[in-house]
């Protein structure tokens, strides 16, 4: 019945909105911690302690979501909500994303997920399994220079194409945008982090 299965997915828009918040509540407070006490602060360790043991709570509720009703679409529970399923897996162990990321590839398929945040989901399995990413999603920061950069990227001549595909602009917006940092190809390809998979602190 259309009713009942209309007021089912509204209350599990309400608890994947309820849940965003928790994903988002200690990332949201990380800057001003670092600025205030330093990214090596006892402050900043127990924020992540605290961030860690939301995610794993919020895993558990978005798992138990998508093993019940399958990756629902933002025609059924809204856009936000749709973005937090894709949200909680992205910030999951490796072995949560990896369970869920053929999933996710379905969904896409069937336009219930963005390509712009498979391709950021595929990027995070890729590095953390040891392989370069695809799309240049990933940004890191080198506390030594005090510089972001882009992780390991596999290809990096046709990473417009790759993103393009996905629904993403071009790297160098991408990376000016969030970092202010100059896309060079060439540079790049020739550069220490090239091959960088690991984030340096």
């Amino acid at each position: 019945d259309d009713s009942i299965l209309r007021k089912q997915y509204d209350s599990l828009t309400k608890v994947l909105m309820n849940i965003e918040y928790e994903d988002q509540k200690y990332r949201n407070q990380m800057d001003s911690t670092i600025e205030k006490y330093g990214a090596d602060s006892p402050e900043m360790k127990l924020l992540f302690k605290k961030m860690e043991s939301t995610d794993s709570i919020n895993f558990l509720s978005v798992s138990a979501i998508i093993d019940k009703y399958g990756w629902l679409g933002a025609a059924s529970i809204g856009s936000a909500a749709n973005t937090t399923l894709f949200m909680v897996i992205q910030h999951a162990t490796l072995e949560g994303q990896e369970k869920y990321l053929p999933v996710m590839r379905d969904a896409y398929k069937a336009g219930n997920a963005k390509g712009s945040s498979l391709a950021l989901l595929e990027d995070r399995v890729a590095l953390k399994s040891g392989r370069k990413q695809i799309y240049g999603s990933q940004i890191s920061w080198n506390m030594k220079t005090n510089e972001y950069y882009v992780l390991a990227l596999e290809d990096p001549d046709n990473v417009d194409k790759r993103r393009n595909e996905r629904g993403l602009g071009p790297i160098a917006d991408y990376i000016m945008n969030c970092c202010n940092l100059v896309w060079d190809v060439e540079a790049y390809k020739k550069s220490e982090y090239a091959n960088e998979i690991i984030p340096r602190n």
